[in-house]
């Protein structure tokens, strides 16, 4: 079975590391730790056991695209316990439409304020998309001020002008 290029590479950003250095820690070359990556190659079950060691993932969960912790994992699970937080995958890079979704706001509005880096986001090549802390931030920026009934950010006040 191929693994999930997507599934590896949103883990080891998720850890904040580069591709030289999990190779190395693997004991793969950084060329082939990319292939793997981007779908151009599968990974052998010995490379895919030491990625699930490595990780601390279930060697099958890399190849569904689903990383689940291990029972012996000792990785810090964030709290999604906040109602008014969706539902988010900590490894996951969305894509500007999907994060448009899940945020509520124009997907235009997204990438024109990504593409003068206004907001949190993250770029993968060329590529926009947005973490689950870049979606759980810009959450944050625009809810609701319930005096106003507007985004939070439309709603300070005007600047009064010296006459």
């Amino acid at each position: 079975m191929r693994a999930n290029g997507t599934a590896i590479e949103g883990l080891r950003r998720a850890r904040k590391l580069s591709q030289t250095e999990l190779s190395r820690a693997i004991g793969i070359s950084r060329g082939h730790l990319s292939r793997i990556e981007r779908g151009k190659v599968g990974a052998s079950p010995q490379t895919l056991r030491a990625l699930a060691d490595y990780f601390g993932v279930e060697a099958d969960a890399l190849t569904r695209g689903v990383p689940v912790p291990s029972t012996d994992a000792t990785s810090a699970v964030l709290d999604m316990t906040d109602p008014d937080q969706p539902e988010l995958n900590e490894l996951a890079l969305y894509k500007p439409h999907q994060a448009a979704e899940l945020t509520q706001i124009l997907e235009s509005w997204l990438r024109r304020k990504a593409g003068r880096r206004c907001i949190p986001c993250t770029y993968v090549g060329k590529y926009l998309r947005f973490s689950a802390d870049d979606i759980r931030e810009l959450i944050a920026m625009h809810r609701i001020d319930p005096k106003t009934g507007l985004p939070r950010q439309a709603a300070r006040a005007p600047k009064n002008k010296a006459a």
